[in-house]
């Protein structure tokens, strides 16, 4: 039985801003980076390039998986399923590396360098056609040279989180760094401690969620109230209530208090990532 956590002070941290982190920010490098390569720095590994848009932008649109940390038999699914698509001659088209705008390419580029950096992780990443089921997933295995893991980002999702208006990319940010985490989980074999005796993927959603959080705090940048409103409104709306549901990843008020709790753990103790991964356990009760 997962524990549901409460915090004391303040609950609505995220939605109403924090006085004194206000100015400057984030993924305005969305908006700079204009002039620089969209080839991102080679702490992360890029999937091969292919056409965005073209033949194989659908090619992965009917792949359908529970949750966002693909392991066991779902990682088999999708290596089963890329394994026919090489076999037909498509399987380059499967993953795309491009979002089809290079200066957002640039600006996610350095900030998942960064995230790799400061995660100690090197995963593959790609975008991928997910018109048919919105979503983003990290496995365990790798499909680069010199990766450990991959991160796929589906397109839809992306177009989706960015249309949320000029703080939409504080949500992508969100999702990556939840993604990076389940990256970490693999690399130091930490899944199987989160999903013991738990009936739902929950536990090992809300501790991704708590890394996400602590990469964010991490950062060492000054948030605008605006921008942490934002990701607060775009974090509970990914919770769901579907408590039975062995792809339930926590409810709304969950999910934002696992983030809260890393991004304060972030700010106030400077935590290196062992002690965030170590924090999100004992606060998860794992």
């Amino acid at each position: 039985m997962c524990v549901e956590h409460t915090l004391s002070g303040d609950r609505r941290w995220f939605l109403r801003g924090v006085a004194g982190i206000g100015s400057g920010l984030l993924l305005s490098a969305f908006e700079g980076f204009a002039g620089e390569s969209s080839q991102p720095s080679q702490s992360v590994g890029w999937m091969p390039r292919t056409t965005a848009g073209g033949a194989g932008a659908s090619v992965m649109s009917d792949l359908h998986v529970q949750g966002c940390g693909v392991v066991g038999s779902q990682v088999d699914g999708v290596i089963a399923y890329m394994t026919q698509l090489v076999a037909s001659g498509r399987g380059n088209q499967a993953l795309i590396e491009s979002s089809g705008n290079e200066r957002l390419d640039a600006a996610l580029g350095h900030l998942l360098a960064d995230m790799a950096s400061k995660f100690e992780v090197r995963p593959g990443f790609a975008f991928y056609d997910d018109t048919n089921s919105p979503n983003a997933l990290a496995m365990p295995k790798s499909y680069l040279a010199n990766t450990r893991g991959t991160v796929l980002f589906g397109r839809s999702l992306l177009g989706h989180e960015l249309s949320h208006g000029q703080n939409g990319d504080m949500s992508v940010m969100g999702i990556c760094a939840h993604e990076f985490g389940h990256i970490v989980q693999y690399t130091h074999g930490i899944r199987d401690r989160l999903i013991a005796r738990q009936e739902t993927v929950k536990r090992v959603e809300l501790h991704a969620d708590f890394l996400a959080g602590y990469y964010i705090g991490r950062r060492g940048e000054e948030y605008k109230a605006n921008q942490l409103i934002a990701l607060g409104k775009a974090w509970e709306m990914l919770g769901d209530n579907h408590f039975s549901a062995p792809e339930h990843h926590g409810t709304p008020e969950e999910r934002l208090e696992a983030m809260e709790t890393g991004y304060r753990m972030a700010v106030a103790s400077r935590a290196g990532l062992t002690e965030a991964i170590q924090g999100g356990l004992y606060y998860l009760r794992a």
